[in-house]
């Protein structure tokens, strides 16, 4: 859901009818894409997915009737749509499909601040009504089972009845700006404990990433350039990014911190450099551990202060 926030939250600026659907309830062989979401434009355009884009397609044919009410939708997956998609085939897949001008317009800024968030719905003969939301400060006014779900800190739903609740927790995103053998050692690390990582080794779009990054994201910057590591580090500053871990010796951090001064950054403490805790490390896999566990420590302090 919150790869699409932006998207939906800009067509509800502009007037812009979109369709939500996420799914409720999945049953069959296991796939991924079951706790994402998909917004789609009346011209068949569609942002974010589900169930790896296997069913995207029959959502985008249902988006093009008018619907002014949320539905319960159940679609499967076809021999043709696995084929296409690299999929198994015979899952069944429970939607919620809504128009996004029904659901709370608050909905959109939290996740595009990245907080977590709770929806939950009533259902009666396939239509969806009473849509109610909430967020870590106000879980506890929701019904038990929300707050059971909610208390789990993880992205999933649940039907209890006529009553469904669809939580959403934001996964880490981790924006590697350079390459090297420490770069792909945080790669791997990274997305074995489930975050989301990029790495781009141009400072054009090193730079473009880590500005959108919030204050449970990460980034690395590995540029050896004085120029390319100081425009990086320049955006990080600029950015709610929780975590800002800058690899190489005390005199790069020196040289770097000097470019940043002369350019008017003069509190660099949210830059931890050399990155990754202090435990004798020395191989890129052993650097890359230390650092993203210098980050995880960083991010969970400051969401707990």
């Amino acid at each position: 859901m919150f790869e699409i926030a932006l998207t939906v939250l800009s067509c509800l600026k502009a007037g812009t009818r979109a369709h939500v659907a996420w799914i409720a309830d999945y049953e069959g062989p296991e796939i991924a894409g079951k706790n994402g979401a998909i917004a789609i434009t009346p011209g068949g355009g569609k942002m974010g997915s589900l169930l790896s884009n296997a069913i995207d397609g029959q959502l985008i044919d249902h988006a093009r009737g008018q619907f002014t009410d949320g539905q319960l939708i159940r679609f499967s997956i076809s021999s043709v749509d696995a084929l296409i998609n690299g999929v198994p085939e015979g899952g069944k897949a429970t939607c919620i499909f809504v128009p996004a001008s029904e659901l709370p317009s608050e909905i959109w800024q939290n996740l595009n601040d990245r907080n977590p968030i709770c929806i939950t719905c009533e259902t009666n003969a396939n239509l969806i009504s009473n849509f109610n939301f909430y967020t870590s400060k106000t879980i506890a006014n929701a019904p038990q089972i929300a707050q059971e779900l909610f208390a789990k800190g993880a992205t999933g739903s649940s039907i209890d009845g006529k009553l469904i609740v669809s939580v959403w927790f934001p996964i880490t995103r981790l924006v590697i700006a350079g390459l090297g053998p420490i770069a792909e050692a945080l790669d791997s690390v990274a997305q074995l404990i489930g975050w989301n990582v990029s790495m781009a080794s141009n400072p054009d779009i090193s730079t473009g990433m880590i500005m959108g990054l919030s204050p449970v994201d990460a980034t690395v910057i590995m540029h050896h350039n004085v120029e390319d590591a100081g425009r990086a580090l320049s955006s990080a500053l600029d950015s709610r990014v929780g975590y800002i871990g800058a690899v190489g010796s005390k005199a790069m951090q020196v040289t770097r911190a000097n470019w940043l001064a002369y350019r008017g950054y003069s509190d660099i403490s949210r830059i931890y450099g050399p990155a990754g805790l202090p435990i004798g490390v020395k191989s890129p896999s052993e650097i890359a551990v230390s650092i993203l566990a210098e980050a995880m420590a960083t991010i969970h302090r400051q969401k707990s202060a």
